[in-house]
């Protein structure tokens, strides 16, 4: 999917943590605005999590450069940076996910994504990306909400095929999300930019879901870059340790979390470890500026 060489990722991610060094102190994206005010509305302690998240940017580097590469997860405090603003319960839904096994006999539930506001949203919509017609992720969001959604997957030989029950607010289109516009091997791949307009939304998603199998990191960066449309919240699966998708040191991985907050204002808001991946967790990160257009 991501055809970016090595050498090209590691200069991503270093200029990632110079970020760290140079604009760890600032919050020059974070100002006030109607759509910051909103948002803080369903969480508690955002100004304690900002004063948090400051000051970690500060020893990032020196607590992460000293980890093996497979990190553990008990590791991973030191690289996602401060946790929070919490979700208030009120506002808390839990959507989607499946019973899954691993070789161990361990289980747990895959797929399950956390968010915070989406039941007082209206006139909204929200990006599905990677469905594999699995489909209880959209089911969640059709029960327990009154937004629309575009779900987007180009891997499927049979084409994505959107249950009859939730196709009035449920759109499925042949497409991955990329780092830009092509076609590989038959299948269509867009970036951020084409995907938004394809949809022909005329305002930000509310929330954006990925299962893309470590291809996060890339068109994390991708999304949060363009500075167009950028969803309040992004749930996704995150994979990390020696794997070709994912050639990052941890030290580097910090400096993403900490690009993610620099260019676009996002907190990692809620972490659930995946019991069945050694190397997985699913991640809900908000932001907490005001929405680019």
């Amino acid at each position: 999917m991501c055809k970016m060489g090595f050498t090209c990722m590691f200069l991503l991610f270093m200029v990632c943590m110079l970020s760290i060094l140079v604009l760890g102190s600032s919050d020059r994206l974070c100002t006030s605005g109607d759509q910051l005010r909103e948002n803080e509305n369903f969480y508690d302690h955002v100004s304690e999590t900002k004063l948090a998240r400051r000051k970690w940017s500060t020893i990032a580097f020196s607590s992460t450069k000293n980890l093996r590469t497979d990190a553990r997860k008990k590791d991973m405090p030191h690289i996602l940076g401060p946790m929070g603003p919490p979700c208030k319960p009120e506002h808390s839904l839990i959507l989607g996910g499946q019973q899954l096994n691993n070789s161990a006999g361990l289980r747990g539930q895959d797929g399950q994504k956390a968010s915070c506001g989406l039941a007082s949203h209206t006139a909204c919509s929200i990006f599905s990306i990677g469905s594999y017609n699995e489909w209880s992720f959209e089911e969640s969001i059709f029960d327990k909400t009154s937004c629309n959604v575009f779900a987007f997957d180009c891997m499927l030989d049979s084409g994505i095929q959107v249950p009859s029950r939730v196709q009035s607010r449920v759109r499925g289109y042949d497409v991955c999300l990329g780092p830009r516009d092509e076609t590989i091997n038959g299948r269509v791949f867009k970036s951020w930019e084409s995907i938004v307009q394809l949809t022909g939304i005329t305002a930000p998603p509310v929330y954006l879901k990925m299962d893309i199998e470590g291809y996060e990191w890339q068109v994390l960066d991708d999304i949060v870059s363009s500075q167009s449309f950028n969803p309040k919240q992004i749930a996704f699966e995150l994979h990390w340790g020696k794997s070709e998708r994912v050639p990052f040191t941890p030290a580097q991985m910090a400096g993403f979390f900490q690009n993610l907050y620099e260019k676009g204002g996002y907190f990692v808001v809620d972490r659930v470890d995946n019991p069945v991946c050694f190397f997985c967790m699913d991640l809900l990160i908000s932001s907490f500026c005001p929405v680019q257009k």
